[in-house]
């Protein structure tokens, strides 16, 4: 789901924009953030070179500024390599560059996401956390447009996908107390509701809202996707907040979108 998300935020980011010719980031003064990779990211953004193909001194040497780049330039990079998983230690500098990539790729895109009216938390990690979330969001919602996990026979009586899907959010990492967040699924913003009792009533009035029981199970490769999605429509805050905390187990766990950000954490620092 993770990767049919981000090729969706590459069909939506990427295509019809001039990426390639995109200038690295400067600071205010016009000077070049990313120095000693410049070269070999460049070549590689525009796809001049392919990761697999780069020596490992140059793959290297360019980690450490990829923090710089932007999240369309990240994306860019990440997009070729979906499918590129080996342990052997001759690549042990490209599985260190893309676990970089994707640290700074979720935290760049949630930072992208987030309206201006919306204030970003402090901490990474929770922006890397909400930047998961978005894109495995829309990679549930690409395969249940193609009618993933449905049978034929009710497939009309489902309700359209809702364009509103609640997002749960932690109080300690949000600035304003904010419990809870609206990601537009089509226009790629998110916004942030302040205080313990979100407003919800413009995006329930705009249309149907989707929330998620994620019960998620399994370690690695045994790891089994499974969410729940409710959809309301002109519900009262009470009633959205308690499908949002309901747990349906009946046992507290993280989300999915928690687990996976820890994972891709700490490899970003096994590999920095």
């Amino acid at each position: 789901m993770l990767k049919a998300g981000l090729v969706c935020l590459g069909d939506t980011m990427l295509v019809g924009h001039d990426i390639e010719h995109m200038e690295l980031p400067k600071t205010s003064a016009g000077i070049p953030k990313v120095m000693q990779g410049s070269s070999f990211l460049r070549r590689l953004i525009k796809k001049e070179v392919e990761l697999k193909g780069c020596m490992e001194g140059d793959v290297a040497a360019a980690q450490a500024d990829l923090k710089h780049l932007r999240a369309e330039q990240l994306l860019t990079i990440r997009l070729p390599t979906l499918d590129f998983a080996t342990e052997s230690q001759s690549h042990s500098a490209r599985n260190g560059f893309l676990d970089t990539t994707d640290k700074y790729l979720f935290y760049k895109l949630a930072q992208r996401c987030l309206t201006e009216c919306s204030t970003a938390p402090a901490k990474f990690e929770a922006l890397h956390r909400l930047g998961i979330r978005i894109s495995i969001t829309l990679g549930v919602l690409d395969h249940l447009s193609k009618g993933w996990g449905t049978q034929q026979a009710n497939v009309e009586d489902l309700l359209p996908l809702p364009l509103f899907w609640v997002i749960k959010l932690d109080t300690e990492d949000w600035p304003q107390q904010c419990r809870a967040a609206i990601f537009h699924s089509e226009e790629l913003w998110v916004r942030s509701l302040p205080g313990e009792a979100p407003d919800f009533a413009a995006f329930a009035a705009s249309g149907h809202l989707a929330i998620v029981r994620d019960r998620t199970i399994g370690i690695g490769k045994d790891r089994m996707l499974h969410w729940e999605i409710v959809v309301m429509e002109s519900c009262s805050t009470e009633d959205i907040l308690y499908e949002m905390d309901r747990d349906p187990a009946g046992t507290k766990k993280s989300s999915l979108a928690a687990e996976l950000s820890a994972t891709i954490l700490q490899c970003g620092r096994n590999s920095v």
